[in-house]
């Protein structure tokens, strides 16, 4: 029989009667929703919303700490559970009082928000703190759904490690305390048995063209953005750094939507700092009409708060010696960026030019012209600015570039031969020597970027001011002709002021964007011949160009669509010695469309697409000048000048690494460099004309497969002309197709050693008058690093056989010239960079009349 303990019956009915009055009190239902608030705001909140309990806590402790959460219909206890979420913290019940505490006692603490490169905060991520000298676990946290983490610690500087599943986990270093925005980048897993591997591939195709990323490969160790360039699939960088993507000319190119002017600014870019690589070759209507294709860099968001920098040292060697030095600092608080650079340059260019020129006018004359060059020039530029970020969708800025050439001087000490129907007529000594003007070069951009509710809004403003000339003095001393001493001198100012602005908003699936851009140009040049052996000349251009935009893309399933109409108004007025011109001035007014039709369904993606695109005239091209040359060589510029209209169509097909497209482009009234007689004189006058019609035919296989240690980039590019040379003079066609051969090589000798091996070969090409010759050449690179990456030691080796010349065969009205250039291609070097504290923030703003700055 059981026994009954009154008394032991008594202490668990109280204990029993206890936690029913306890449930009771957290029997209280609670709804609510919390956006960002701090701790002791939310606990302020809840201790009103019950009357049993009082919520005790220490205020300083929980300030830090931030709740985004809602609930609904909840007692405390699960309240405060959803509450604290992750972090480090308990409630101690005594009586009617509850008291909140952290559980790690630390005066410091760390603390961030994780977002993804759609500046969405990523919760559950992982914050785990290491000691940076070892890498021990010290502490850790979870983000909550705002992205957000407090993690107590003691020490001052510690090493970070964020993760979650889905993204790539990032390893950083931190001083304790407010460490602003953490960027994951997305990843994806692809399972193969009980093997886990994540490659991402080469390249991807975009929304508007083929994406590369840079900042998980090999080649943010590269050195330079034109480094980097140099070895992506489509993109040639010539001997004097200059780009251009096959088939479709020079690009624009933006650095975080900011253009840019010349590649000495990709030189200043260094390759860890670039996150991606975007090539569009159909750009659609929110682009200028005149772009036909744009290279978009973005770089690495900066990490973390404090002052962070670089120090990059260039030495190179190609007969003579150069250099480049550069201090690059950024500042970085939780909302303002500041950002600034010094940059130096010198550098000594030789050209050993052999030029034979025909000409059959009055009489046949030969004249072969030898014109070993010289020419050093040094630069500096400063450049400053800031970025604001007002809230999480809203952020504004500015930046002011001054950039001068200082000492930019060359001499040719030459000669040329004369014969006369065959027969020699004179040796002539040719002496010339040349002073450049390079500026000063002022540009001014401010932007606005940032989100109404769901209206996107992108606003940005551009002034840019712009000084160049040159004075010449050519000596000719001849034999048997008369001497010859010709002073010329040119003076040009540019000046632009310029605003864009981009609307976009979400309709259904899709994105429609609305737009306007509007310029003002005003350039004046004057030309002067001291002897009136040609005539001065003194220019004034002013033109007016506004501009309107309609875009709209949509997702239909696998397959996508692109589809936009520009509209540009253009007004030009063109002065001649300060009297207006009527003809040569005009108003243009022209409709742009374009449509993409694009479909992706992996490992296949396919993109076709159509684009109606102008060329206009530079503004050195209408000058009414006539430059010296020699005595048989004029060249010049053409006031009547008519714009391009280009009709492209483009298909682009991938399959996991390899890529293959094929494009057709008419060009109405092409604007061409060509060769005549001047006045019906025996002297060759070079300059642009307009013709009746051209048309391309080019295609490109691409193939880049990935191994474990080497990565090859094969690329194959196949171009054929239509345009019929001798119905306007020349003595032969020159349409006949060409081939180019690039095969870019990148070896992982170790964790700390790349390399890189590019060679390149061409067959014969033609494009229009002119007959390119076949040609090859082979360049190298090798990146060590150091101190974890802090110090980065690069080699290079460019042009190693010598073999990258410029020879060509133009073909004219009564006038051939035959070039055969070497411009010192051939050059090593090495280039040192240390970073401290790194970090990359760029300016983000777009800039605004890039079209027109890249006319001048």
């Amino acid at each position: 029989m059981y026994q009954i303990n009154i008394k032991n019956m008594k202490k668990n009915m109280f204990a029993f009667l206890m936690c029913l009055l306890v449930q009771a009190s957290f029997g209280q239902r609670i709804s609510r929703s919390y956006n960002n608030r701090s701790m002791s705001e939310v606990l302020k909140d809840l201790d009103k919303a019950t009357r049993r309990y009082k919520i005790s806590f220490i205020y300083n402790e929980l300030e830090d700490f931030t709740v985004t959460t809602s609930f609904r219909n909840l007692d405390l206890q699960e309240a405060l559970g959803r509450v604290f979420g992750f972090y480090p913290m308990k409630a101690t019940i005594e009586d009617s009082l509850i008291f909140v505490e952290c559980t790690q006692k630390e005066p410091t603490k760390l603390m961030g928000r994780v977002i993804d490169e759609r500046h969405r905060p990523v919760e559950f991520a992982n914050v785990a703190l290491l000691n940076p000298r070892d890498s021990s676990f010290l502490t850790g946290g979870v983000t909550n759904a705002s992205g957000n983490f407090v993690i107590p610690c003691g020490m001052k500087k510690v090493l970070a490690k964020v993760s979650c599943v889905g993204y790539y986990t990032l390893y950083n270093m931190y001083n304790v305390g407010k460490v602003g925005n953490v960027v994951l980048t997305e990843s994806t897993m692809h399972i193969n048995g009980v093997t886990v591997k994540a490659k991402l591939p080469s390249f991807k195709m975009g929304r508007e063209g083929m994406l590369i990323d840079i900042q998980h490969s090999d080649l943010s160790k590269v050195g330079d953005a034109v480094d980097v360039l140099r070895q992506l699939p489509r993109i040639n960088v010539s001997s004097t750094d200059a780009i251009s993507v096959y088939g479709k000319g020079t690009p624009i190119i933006y650095i975080n939507n900011k253009q840019v002017r010349d590649s000495r600014e990709l030189q200043r870019l260094k390759s860890d700092a670039i996150k991606n690589v975007e090539i569009i070759t159909s750009p659609g209507a929110r682009y200028d009409a005149t772009v036909c294709s744009v290279i978009r860099i973005r770089t690495v968001k900066k990490q973390g708060e404090g002052m962070s920098g670089s120090l990059n040292s260039w030495v190179k060697y190609n007969g003579y010696l150069g250099g480049t030095e550069q201090l690059s600092l950024n500042y970085q608080s939780e909302k303002l960026n500041l950002f600034g650079s010094l940059w130096g340059y010198t550098k000594w260019h030789k050209e050993a030019t052999s030029l034979i020129q025909h000409i059959e006018g009055t009489k046949n004359v030969t004249v072969n012209q030898y014109d070993p060059l010289s020419y050093r020039n040094t630069m500096g530029e400063v450049n400053f600015g800031f970025n604001y970020d007002l809230n999480d969708e809203n952020s504004i800025g500015a930046s002011y570039d001054l950039e001068c050439e200082p000492y930019a001087k060359g001499h040719v000490d030459g000669q040329q031969e004369i014969f006369n129907e065959g027969q020699p007529v004179d040796i002539i000594k040719q002496k010339v020597l040349v002073d450049d003007i390079g500026g000063p070069t002022h540009e001014l951009n401010a932007y606005y970027v940032g989100k109404v509710n769901k209206l996107g809004m992108d606003f940005n403003g551009t002034y840019l001011w712009q000084k160049t000339g040159r004075d010449m003095l050519e000596t000719e001393e001849a034999t048997v002709l008369e001497n010859r001493e010709i002073h010329t001198a040119s003076r040009r100012h540019n000046q632009l002021l310029a605003g864009k602005l981009v609307l976009s908003y979400p309709i259904a699936k899709g994105q429609l964007e609305l737009g306007s851009e509007v310029s003002h140009t005003h350039s004046s040049g004057e030309y002067s011949n001291a002897e009136g052996i040609v005539a001065d000349a003194s220019t004034d251009m002013k033109e007016d160009n506004l501009a309107g935009f309609l875009a709209f893309s949509y997702p239909l399933g696998s397959f996508s669509m692109d589809a936009g109409l520009r509209y540009e108004y253009v007004s030009a007025k063109y002065y001649s010695f300060g009297k207006y011109e009527e003809e040569p001035s005009r108003n243009y007014s022209n409709w742009f469309p374009n449509l993409t039709l694009s479909w992706n369904k992996e490992p296949w993606a396919a993109s076709l697409a159509y684009t109606c695109k102008t060329k206009r005239p530079s503004y050195s091209s209408l000058r009414n000048e006539v430059q010296y040359d020699n005595r048989y060589m004029y060249e010049g510029g053409d006031p009547y000048l008519r714009p391009t209209i280009a009709h492209d169509v483009s298909l682009d097909v991938m399959c996991n690494w390899i890529s293959f497209g094929v494009e057709y482009l008419y060009e109405d009234n092409p604007i061409i460099w060509y060769v005549t007689l001047y006045n019906h004189q025996d002297i060759a006058f070079m300059r642009n004309v307009n013709f009746s019609s051209k048309q391309t035919m080019t295609a490109y296989v691409i193939a880049a497969p990935k191994f474990d240690w080497y990565q090859p980039i094969w690329q194959v590019f196949f171009q054929k002309p239509f345009f019929d040379a001798e119905k306007y003079g020349a003595p032969r066609g020159l349409s006949k197709p060409a081939l180019g051969i690039t095969w870019n090589n990148q070896f992982k000798l170790s964790s700390t050693w790349t390399s890189w091996v590019t060679l390149h070969a061409n067959t014969t090409s033609y494009n229009a008058f002119r007959r390119y010759r076949s040609g090859y050449y082979a360049s190298m690179r090798m990146v060590k690093t150091f101190l974890d990456e802090a110090l980065t030691v690069n080699f290079y080796a460019d042009d190693i056989f010598r073999s990258q010349k410029d020879q060509w065969t133009m073909y004219g009205d009564h006038a051939t010239l035959t070039k055969d250039s070497y411009n010192s291609a051939r050059e090593i070097g090495v280039r040192v960079v240390y970073k401290f504290n790194s970090g990359h923030r760029k300016y983000k703003g777009s800039g605004a009349g890039n079209a027109e700055k890249s006319r001048f």
